[in-house]
């Protein structure tokens, strides 16, 4: 929402393209990205329907009230059709969220289509609609890599933390192993590294279960970056922070500064509880 300030005695020293950075810091409503919470390959329908409706559940009873919420603890999906006008505006609030990374993934879910179908019958619906398949234009110019993905995840901080360890401890492995290599000749120990690190992640899953989660999104990383391996196992001090932010920088297409900075922000927003609903 936008607030204007009407008679303001101090104008910002700021120019105007330093106003608008300084605007681009925040994140105004940080929302859990439910394609990155669930496994995307070889799912039936049902599956799907399951998985999404299940994490949109979540998100919306996480916003609503306190008096929502006790009627959303009945037993039994009867509870839908209860709930208020504001509440029911909130899930389609974050079903047009969602549908910006999900993208047709999103109307595989019986949540969805129920409201899809309201609102066709609802004064607001064709604005609602408009935005919906907005959205889900929005998401295959993203997986086609025309436009960047949104970075407002809550728990991407968590995550880059939890994968900095796992591979703190992967790269301190193979430092160990192939430190006598590091004076091979360019291009011979660089394939070497990379099979070691993506052989790691398909057969010790339980010791590094966020790296693991990505490992193709690692490989099609590392094929292109073949040297950074190299580059980070022969510094003084390992730094695998850096690899992180390099590797999401090329998945997300974000400067790699940019990215840390907001990465950061997003671990100072205050953590939520999640609650459930007896579908």
């Amino acid at each position: 929402m936008k607030v204007r300030i009407a008679n303001s005695a101090k104008k910002s020293s700021l120019r105007p393209a330093a106003r608008a950075r300084k605007k681009g810091r925040s994140i105004a409503d940080p929302m859990p990205q439910i394609i990155a919470r669930i496994p995307q390959k070889g799912k039936n329908k049902n599956e799907w329907d399951h998985n999404i409706t299940t994490h949109l559940v979540r998100i919306w009873l996480d916003r609503i009230s306190s008096a929502e919420l006790r009627v959303a603890s009945v037993r039994g999906p009867s509870w839908l059709t209860k709930m208020s006008t504001e509440a029911l505006k909130a899930l389609d609030e974050i079903i047009i969220r969602q549908a910006v990374t999900l993208g047709w993934r999103t109307a595989l879910s019986e949540l969805v289509q129920w409201r899809l179908s309201e609102w066709e019958l609802v004064a607001d619906g064709l604005k609602l609609l408009r935005r919906y398949h907005r959205a889900v234009e929005r998401a295959a110019r993203i997986y086609q890599g025309l436009q960047k993905p949104p970075l407002d995840d809550p728990d991407l901080y968590r995550a880059k933390v939890e994968t900095v360890k796992e591979l703190r401890v992967l790269l301190t492995e193979m430092r160990k192993t192939y430190q006598a290599r590091f004076c091979d000749p360019l291009g011979v120990l660089e394939p070497v590294l990379v099979t070691h690190f993506l052989k790691a992640l398909a057969e010790r899953q339980k010791a590094f279960p966020f790296l693991a989660a990505n490992r193709e999104h690692w490989r099609g990383f590392l094929e292109e970056q073949r040297a950074v391996l190299r580059q980070q196992l022969a510094e003084v001090r390992l730094h695998p922070a850096s690899l992180f932010d390099s590797w999401l920088s090329w998945c997300k297409r974000f400067d790699v500064e940019w990215l840390r900075q907001s990465i950061s922000r997003l671990g100072s927003l205050p953590r939520k509880s999640i609650h459930d609903a007896k579908l």
